[in-house]
């Protein structure tokens, strides 16, 4: 899983509170899917990549 944060958290997504608690899914996937409007192929690839992996 610290691979994902990582890129997500790279993407400015921010995947834990103010608490350093993991945010609701629902909340993350909100902003990556505003975010995954402005990736790059390459940038779609490498996420779609980590999320198989984890």
């Amino acid at each position: 899983m610290d691979a994902l944060e990582e890129m997500l958290n790279g993407y400015g997504i921010s995947t834990k509170n103010s608490e350093g608690n993991w945010r609701e899914f629902g909340s993350i996937m909100l902003e990556l899917q505003y975010a995954w409007k402005g990736f790059s192929d390459t940038e779609k690839a490498e996420m779609l990549n980590c999320m198989a992996l984890n």
